[in-house]
Parts: C-alpha cells; sequence; structure tokens
C-alpha cells in the first residue's frame, strides 16, 4: 500500500493538479492510519527520491532572471535596509586643493560622572560618523555638469574619489592593458590593514582621470610594491596617458545638494558636502610605548604641538545675594582641559596620527599625554634597578600628593621611558626626591630631561582633520584629565586652590 500513496502524492505535486485533489491526496493515509513499518517507508521513499533538476532549476531561473526589480519591489526593499542596494553613480570631479580637504570623523559616547570622580562611559557608535567637504573643480564638465549630477544622485549612495591618497601614473598604458604604472605605490593605497569595504585598499574600485577630461572606472585585483603598478581585473577600454590621475574610490552620499549649489557665474570651483561609508576603513595604531596598556604619546616634537591648558570646575549651586555668596561645586577638583594642535608631514606622520584617533574612539579609550609645560631635569644620574629620582627642585614647580602617575624620561641616544610616579619629597631647598613605583630600567645620566604624563582622553565627540595637501595634515584636538587620575596642583605649595 505505501507503493501506491507514494505514487499519488508525487503525480499532483509534478503535474500541477488543483488543491482540493491535493488536499484530499494528502488527507487519505491521515484518515487511515498505517502500520508503523509501512509509515516509515512511505516517508522514506519520497525522501530519497529528489524531483527532476531541470524543473528546479527552470523555476529559479524564471523568477531570478530580472534585472531590474520593479519600482515597488525595489522601494520596498530600500525601506527595509534603509539604503539602495549597489551605488547609483561616480564623483568624477576633482578637488581644488587651493583650498584643504577637510574630513570630519563625530562619535556618540555617553559619560555619567559621580560625585567621587568615577566615570561610566558608553559607546552609542561603534564607527565615526565620517563626512568630507570638498572644493570641486569646475573642470570640462562646468558647473552645470556638477548641478545636474548632485541633483540627479541627492541622498543616493555613490562612488567618490578619495583625493587625499590619490597618486599619479607616470607610464602611459595602452587600450587592452591589465597594469597601470604608478608613483610611490609603497602604502598609498594600502594604508589600512583592516579595512571592511575596500579589502585593505588592494583591491576595489579605482578612477582614472586623464587631464583632457576622460574618465575610466577600474577595479583593482592587486598592488606590486616592487614594481609600483597596479593590476586590473578587465582590460583598459581606452589608452590612459602619463600624468593621469588614479584615486581609489568610497562609498558616500550626498546629503544635500542645494547646500553644495553655492556659486556664481564666474566662479571656477564650489563646494561639496560628501557623508563617507562608516566602515570606509579602520587605520591601524601601533604605540611605540605603553604604560599599564595604555599608549603614551612621544613623538610630540615631530607633530610641532601648540599646548594650552583650561581649568574647568563643575557647578552644581550658586548664591549671588549680597551678604554671604556662596557657590557648591559638584567635583572636589577642577578638570584640565589640554589643548593640542598636531601637523603632520609626511605619509608614515599622518597614518601614525589618523590611527591614534582611530583608537581613542571618542571620549572612550585613553592615552598618557607629555605634559608641555613643566620642563623637569635630573640633578643627578640614575642608574638601572634605582626605585628613586633626584630633581632640580628650582625647576619644579609644582608636586603632586597623589601616587600612580606617570613620566616620561628621554635619555640621550636612547629611547623613551615611561614609569610611575609613587610621590614626591622633599630632599633639600635645591633638590627634590621623586619615589617611583617600579625600578628604573635604564640608566640615565644627569640633566636628562622628564615630563610629567597626564592620563586623559578625548573632551570631544568630533575631531576635524585638514589635508593642506596630500602629505600634510593638521588635527586640532582637546583632551579631558581624569578627576582621580591626574595630580593635585599647587604654584609652590604657597598658594592652595
Amino acid at each position: 500500500m505505501a507503493a501506491q500513496v507514494d505514487q499519488v502524492a508525487i503525480e499532483p505535486a509534478s503535474k500541477g493538479v488543483p488543491g482540493t485533489e491535493l488536499d484530499q491526496a494528502l488527507l487519505e493515509p491521515a484518515a487511515r492510519p498505517l502500520p508503523p513499518s509501512d509509515l516509515l517507508q512511505q516517508v522514506a521513499e519520497p525522501a530519497v527520491r529528489p524531483d527532476p533538476p531541470v524543473r528546479v532549476d527552470a523555476l529559479n531561473t524564471e523568477s531570478t532572471a530580472r534585472p531590474d526589480p520593479p519600482v515597488a519591489l525595489l522601494a520596498t526593499l530600500i525601506e527595509m535596509v534603509w539604503r539602495e542596494p549597489p551605488p547609483r553613480g561616480i564623483f568624477a570631479f576633482r578637488h581644488d586643493w587651493s583650498q584643504p580637504w577637510v574630513e570630519r570623523w563625530e562619535w556618540k559616547t555617553q559619560i555619567l560622572r559621580s560625585r567621587d570622580g568615577t566615570e561610566s562611559r558608553i559607546r552609542l557608535r561603534r564607527h565615526p560618523r565620517r563626512a568630507v567637504e570638498m572644493l570641486v573643480t569646475a573642470w570640462d564638465a562646468g558647473a552645470i555638469g556638477l548641478d545636474a549630477w548632485l541633483t540627479a544622485h541627492q541622498g543616493r549612495e555613490a562612488l567618490f574619489p578619495f583625493w587625499p591618497v590619490a597618486r599619479r601614473v607616470t607610464a602611459e598604458a595602452a587600450a587592452g592593458g591589465t597594469t597601470v604604472q604608478l608613483d610611490t605605490v609603497t602604502d598609498p593605497l594600502m594604508r589600512a590593514t583592516q579595512t571592511e569595504t575596500l579589502d585593505n585598499w588592494g583591491q576595489g574600485p579605482a578612477l582614472i582621470l586623464a587631464p583632457d577630461g576622460d574618465v575610466q572606472q577600474v577595479t583593482v585585483t592587486a598592488f606590486d610594491t616592487a614594481l609600483n603598478q597596479a593590476s586590473l581585473d578587465l582590460p583598459l577600454a581606452r589608452p590612459v596617458v602619463a600624468g593621469s590621475t588614479f584615486a581609489p574610490l568610497v562609498r558616500g552620499v550626498v546629503p544635500d545638494a542645494t547646500t553644495a549649489r553655492r556659486h556664481c557665474a564666474a566662479a571656477t570651483s564650489q563646494p561639496v558636502e560628501i557623508l563617507l561609508d562608516e566602515r570606509v576603513w579602520e587605520w591601524p595604531f601601533t604605540p611605540d610605548l605603553t604604560l599599564e596598556g595604555v599608549p603614551v604619546i612621544v613623538d610630540v616634537e615631530q607633530w610641532q604641538p601648540e599646548p594650552s591648558i583650561e581649568y574647568r570646575a563643575r557647578i552644581e549651586r550658586i548664591d549671588n545675594r549680597l551678604g554671604r555668596p556662596w557657590i557648591q561645586r559638584v567635583d572636589d577638583r577642577p578638570s584640565r582641559i589640554l589643548s593640542r594642535r598636531w601637523l603632520a608631514a609626511g605619509q608614515a606622520a599622518s597614518d601614525r596620527l589618523l590611527g591614534l584617533f582611530e583608537y581613542l574612539a571618542g571620549r572612550i579609550n585613553p592615552v598618557w599625554l607629555p605634559d608641555e609645560f613643566t620642563g623637569l631635569a635630573l640633578a643627578q644620574a640614575g642608574g638601572t634597578g634605582d626605585d628613586h629620582l633626584l630633581l632640580r627642585r628650582a625647576r619644579l614647580p609644582w608636586h603632586w600628593e597623589e601616587p600612580g602617575l606617570g613620566l616620561l624620561i628621554r635619555p640621550t641616544g636612547q629611547p623613551p621611558v615611561a614609569v610611575h610616579v609613587s610621590r614626591l619629597e622633599a630632599e633639600s631647598e635645591t633638590m627634590a626626591r621623586l619615589l617611583l613605583a617600579d625600578p628604573l630600567p635604564v640608566d640615565v645620566p644627569a640633566g636628562t630631561p622628564v615630563t610629567p604624563l597626564h592620563f586623559v582622553r578625548l573632551d570631544q565627540d568630533r575631531v576635524e582633520f585638514t589635508w593642506h595637501t596630500d602629505e600634510v595634515l593638521e588635527v586640532a584636538a582637546r583632551f579631558m584629565t581624569l578627576a582621580r587620575c591626574h595630580p593635585y596642583l599647587r604654584g609652590g605649595g604657597d598658594i592652595p586652590f
């Protein structure tokens, strides 16, 4: 009986019999249950007897072979995933380097501080939101072509050239070739090591712009750093002349086309704002020096800081009535805001600076920042294993009252050393003894400069990177020291706060 039931169940499914007869065929064995042995045979036979593959392939091909989805279906997909599936255009316009290329990183963190100085930090955005402000050169397409492109692609995801890492084509490439010779391909297009969108800049879309305005889109499969050339997946459609610009393409969106069209009839360039994909790349950061697992910013001379310090206290209530005015503060010590401006010249310095802010992740991860106002010097040489250092008291305007502070030592001809400070004691009228929490790892000669370290985090969730050229990067940032981590400073010990 099992064989007969199998034939009845397979025949309606393969011939498309109306549903009433199919229901009757399926309900018949359920109304008259079979013995357990026959039931097992009935279930096993259809499982080992697959449907004809020809009909299944034809059915799948028919449902997925449409090149363009209907408008209603596309609108439904956009509403579900909040973005269009593929990029809809390429922004083939140059950046005018008479004005800097400004890139903004904006995180979103939440900080809760208690009265005793403890903090709770929550990251509300995993990756920073990145926006670019560029000045578009109106070349042969003109401002009208730019306006038409912005109007047609407003709010849609497109591909934009990232000009700070663009390179020049050094040798002519004939049509049909699969390689392009570039200048200095040691790292410019492969800076990141953990990118999620462009596969380490070594594989992904790129744009070739000729001096006469010809544009070609290519896809890079690999870079040969020894030969300084890029390999393409498809042959070139047209010849590429020497002097053309080769720029990688990143995903982005133009938020508003009306704000970008601010030019007059005689203008040759106009600003455009672009919101880049949040997962464009991740800059690696490997610190040269750490203290308790926290990076120490050492090469501040190379980044040319312009330091400034600001004290800020949190006021809870204030009463300015005549007689006895009073102020109630939330924290018992003022917070210090340190302003720094770095100017990185060269690819290695700019990569390191970008990696530092990628590591900071807004106001989440801390770093040790040298104090540029307090210059100290050793009065006596220190040897390996010593637990103290002698400093010249005349050059020591402040002293510490809390343990666990960092100190940066720069021996001549040796790498810097970061140590922990327990406390500072007055040795004499001219010298002070600095007690260390850990033994000194190296020998330090007399006169070696030492600098106190601040345990800081970013005081802002938005940082601007200003590219003056493709090799010069400027960054200005503000850092805040934690109330429970920085020393209680007193001016010479005579003027308390």
